[in-house]
């Protein structure tokens, strides 16, 4: 029998997730920051303030080159994805940040430059490519 739902059940509603995102976590750091760092770290970073900022406690050494976010439909996310993030991308060295907006039918690239960030604003017939990630190209009428 198919079951016509998927369910995600991240805030440990349903089964209690902690020892699961314990485990991705500890994996994530030998992975890509090679470093064994003891559970009770790990799981004092669980629910803190957001992905990048748990990565760069465990290394501050460490920047990310591209982030991507994914735009929710409420102002509060808007202001977010669009000010708050794009400020702290690039004070902390990203050198790409992309947002895709479904309900705006956009994609917004902004690309460090000297200057600051550079921006270009992408559309339904447009391919995203980055120089940071040769051969990718991804066609966003798939997307949007």
């Amino acid at each position: 029998m198919r079951f016509p739902v998927v369910l995600f059940d991240l805030d440990g509603t349903v089964i209690d997730s902690g020892p699961m995102i314990v485990s991705s976590m500890k994996h994530a750091a030998r992975s890509v920051l090679g470093q064994e760092i003891p559970d009770e770290v790990l799981k004092a970073a669980v629910g803190g303030p957001g992905l990048l900022a748990q990565m760069h406690e465990l290394d501050p050494e460490r920047v990310p080159e591209l982030m991507f976010e994914v735009v929710s439909p409420d102002r509060e996310s808007r202001e977010r994805n669009y000010v708050k993030k794009r400020k702290e991308y690039r004070q902390l060295g990203v050198l790409e940040y992309v947002i895709s907006d479904r309900i705006r039918h956009r994609v917004t690239v902004y690309t460090a430059s000297p200057q600051g960030y550079r921006k270009r604003v992408l559309g339904p017939a447009d391919v995203y490519t980055s120089p940071l990630l040769p051969g990718l190209a991804i066609p966003l009428a798939g997307v949007l």
